[in-house]
């Protein structure tokens, strides 16, 4: 299954037979993906994570309010808030880790905090990490296999990397963001092989 977020709405594709995880085995067509318009209030969501059983979590884009959504009616089943006091920041992603969730910023800041058992303000720690707003941290996901976060970076990629985008690791045993890219994404390469111009991460997922 995948689930893609547009403005007002999620669309659920099922995925095909063929198991390689590429896009390319999902159909989007009407006959078998789903079409699911959410609240008002979820209008300006930004990133998804899996909570199980058809539900989903997700964001606000500006304010640090987390909601638990069903994928099945797009319904509201929770809603929390992050801190005490109204977090106002530029969040762009949202992963789930056992019994944790992350947000992070535009600019690479990692708030974590846990799952509240009823609607209420939450507490969090907070990851100051080197990157900036000049990367512009636009995706964030959760890497089991090496008990990581994975941060994709839309714009900048580091010094003298300006033919990639790049996908920075923060390590959860160490809390600590790596200091080289675990992933760079050749930009020539893109666009000699696959006729991709303009590449720019907005979002990231690992297929289980």
């Amino acid at each position: 299954m995948l689930v893609l977020n547009l403005l007002g709405c999620f669309i659920i594709a099922q995925q095909s037979d063929c198991n390689d995880g590429t896009l390319l085995n999902y159909s989007f067509s009407e006959k078998y993906s789903r079409k699911i318009t959410l609240p008002k209030q979820l209008n300006e969501i930004s990133g998804l994570a899996y909570a199980g059983e058809s539900l989903i979590y997700t964001h606000n884009d500006e304010e640090g309010i987390v909601f638990k959504v069903s994928l099945e009616s797009g319904e509201i089943i929770k809603k929390f808030y992050v801190g005490n006091k109204k977090l106002k920041k530029d969040f762009e992603g949202i992963a789930a880790v056992n019994d944790s969730l992350f947000l992070v910023t535009s600019s690479g800041v990692l708030y974590k905090f846990n799952y509240p058992d009823d609607e209420r303000n939450v507490e969090y720690i907070k990851f100051k990490t080197f990157l900036s707003a000049k990367y512009n941290v636009e995706g964030l996901c959760f890497d089991k296999a090496t008990n990581s976060l994975l941060l994709a970076c839309k714009d900048y990629a580091g010094k003298n990397l300006t033919e990639y985008k790049a996908i920075y690791s923060f390590d959860l045993s160490r809390y600590e963001l790596q200091e080289e890219p675990r992933f760079l994404i050749n930009l020539d390469s893109l666009k000699n092989k696959f006729n991709i111009n303009n590449f720019s991460p907005t979002g990231i997922e690992v297929h289980p």
